[in-house]
């Protein structure tokens, strides 16, 4: 995921949790709660984006062809893919 869009994920995440948040304040109700919750769980998953998606497994039958993308620092399995052709770009 590129930089400015999980920034902007970000900033929008914090903005809903601070929301949620006044909200349970003034009702206090069972449903901002809930939205607290799924928040966190969002931030979460974009602060360890890059941990959850450094492995990639590409395990292929034998002669494939393979063209991966990956980010730098991005783990790759490639076993059991004899006679096959892997192109593998990297971008930061």
């Amino acid at each position: 995921m590129s930089k400015s869009v999980k920034a902007l994920l970000f900033i929008i995440n914090i903005v809903m949790i601070l929301l949620s948040i006044k909200w349970y304040l003034k009702n206090n109700e069972e449903e901002p709660l809930i939205s607290i919750l799924g928040q966190l769980s969002a931030l979460i998953v974009l602060l360890l984006e890059g941990k959850i998606n450094t492995v990639i497994n590409a395990n292929k039958n034998v002669r494939s062809k393979l063209d991966l993308d990956v980010s730098k620092g991005d783990l790759i399995n490639a076993n059991k893919n004899e006679n096959s052709d892997i192109k593998i770009k990297t971008r930061d």
